[in-house]
């Protein structure tokens, strides 16, 4: 199997669980949230598995089940322990996840997995090239800012505002 993404650009997706991922885990821990920082603690390790070598395979897979598995339960189950006004927040930035994991897939496919002979808004990139390069930098920092940072930051900081100023 190929590497999807180089070492040297997968790794800051890796620090990035470091500084989101491992983080929520305490939060949520601390807060009484103890399923999902059971969840939270499985996406660190499925994280690191996942982007210390990037490829489709089963440990992809198995970090994009436990993702979803993490976001469905903070969507569904503990926003409600937020206060409502960051229920209504939380779903927002469920919206702004999805379409930019959506986008940001899109781009990455076009550009990296599928080439294409006729011409096209987003084109294919060679492999060992800047371009390739540049596209591949593109995807794991879109990826880190809405997919990893976004809904940590934003979850775990509607944990403290709603549980420490009651």
């Amino acid at each position: 199997m190929n590497e999807l993404v180089p070492q040297h650009i997968s790794k800051y997706a890796c620090y990035s669980a470091c500084f989101c991922v491992l983080p929520n885990c305490i939060i949520t821990y601390m807060f009484g949230y103890k399923v999902m920082s059971m969840i939270f603690g499985l996406l660190y390790v499925t994280t690191i598995l996942h982007w210390r070598k990037v490829q489709d395979g089963l440990i992809k897979k198995i970090d994009i089940g436990v993702a979803l598995l993490a976001m469905y339960r903070l969507t569904c189950v503990e926003r409600f322990r937020l206060k409502p006004v960051y229920q209504t927040y939380w779903l927002f930035i469920v919206g702004i996840m999805v379409i930019a994991f959506i986008i940001n897939e899109y781009i990455f496919n076009m550009q990296v997995k599928f080439p294409c002979k006729t011409k096209r808004i987003i084109n294919y990139t060679l492999p060992d090239t800047k371009e390739r390069e540049s596209a591949c930098y593109n995807s794991v920092i879109r990826h880190v800012c809405f997919i990893h940072l976004l809904p940590t930051i934003t979850f775990g900081s509607f944990i403290l505002l709603s549980e420490l100023y009651e």
